[in-house]
């Protein structure tokens, strides 16, 4: 554990054995090397400065003296399209997780009975055979797609060094 690591931890360590995380004492955060972003009470802290009309002029004229410099407005769109990213591999996340997966599966296979219901005898298998031929073709092209689009796009953990980096390393942060 290196020097900075032992202090986080020490400080983490001390505002949580003397209670002295708001609201029972003056640390907002839980100490360490959090982001004030992450803890409930740094976005209310950031939320209520905006109420502040004072504070509130600053928060803007900031906001448009970084959007008139180029390298800073370019850092600031990065930001966004990294947000966006993140916010789309969420949402395929959501879409593709085992709990939606098992709705679709559960609606298809309610759909598929439905199809069966009025068929009997040599009907209903010939009918069954098609749609268990059919179910396999689609599972082996989707089984396909997935196994050629995850080597035509890098992975996240492949690209140390990208976005991020030049998100919080950018000549206007401090």
């Amino acid at each position: 554990m290196g020097n900075d690591e032992e202090l986080d931890a020490k400080e983490i360590a001390l505002i949580r054995d003397h209670g002295t995380l708001a609201p029972h004492g003056y640390n907002v955060l839980p100490g360490g090397d959090v982001n004030p972003m992450s803890v409930q009470c740094g976005r209310d802290s950031v939320k209520d400065s905006w109420a502040t009309p004072e504070v509130r002029e600053r928060h803007v004229a900031g906001r448009k003296q970084a959007w008139a410099d180029p390298t800073k407005r370019a850092n600031i769109m990065a930001g966004r399209a990294a947000s966006e990213k993140v916010a789309k591999a969420k949402r395929e996340a959501k879409q593709n997780g085992e709990e939606a997966n098992t709705k679709r599966t559960a609606t298809w296979e309610a759909k598929r009975e439905a199809r069966l219901e009025g068929l009997t005898g040599k009907a209903r298998e010939q009918r069954l055979a098609i749609m268990n031929r059919n179910r396999e073709r689609q599972r082996a092209k989707a089984a396909e797609k997935r196994r050629t689009s995850s080597r035509s796009r890098p992975s996240c953990a492949s690209t140390e060094g990208g976005v991020r980096d030049e998100l919080h390393e950018g000549p206007w942060r401090g």
